[in-house]
């Protein structure tokens, strides 16, 4: 019930800014956003003589997973911290 009304009041807030500033259309850049895009993956293809894709890759997504995994320790801990008797949050 609370958190109704939390959540009411937010939408409310939300509501109130959006009517503040109006209708708002997007521009012509995000709305044709394809033919950029599409430009700019060949144009990357082009550099494939430089860049090791699989190798760059392969180091983004190991990065990602590394992040991911610490983000995961991190709310393992976060969570156990909280449970008396086990992360040290009890007496």
């Amino acid at each position: 019930m609370i958190t109704e009304w939390f959540l009411t009041l937010m939408a409310d807030f939300v509501g109130m800014l959006a009517d503040a500033f109006g209708p708002w259309t997007p521009p012509s850049e995000l709305v044709n956003a394809t033919s950029g895009a599409n430009s700019a993956l060949a144009n990357m293809q082009g550099v494939g003589v430089w860049v090791n894709w699989p190798v760059l890759m392969g180091c983004i997504a190991t990065s990602v997973a590394v992040w991911g995994g610490v983000l995961v320790i991190k709310l393992v801990r976060a969570i156990a911290a909280h449970v008396p008797q086990f992360g040290g949050g009890g007496d």
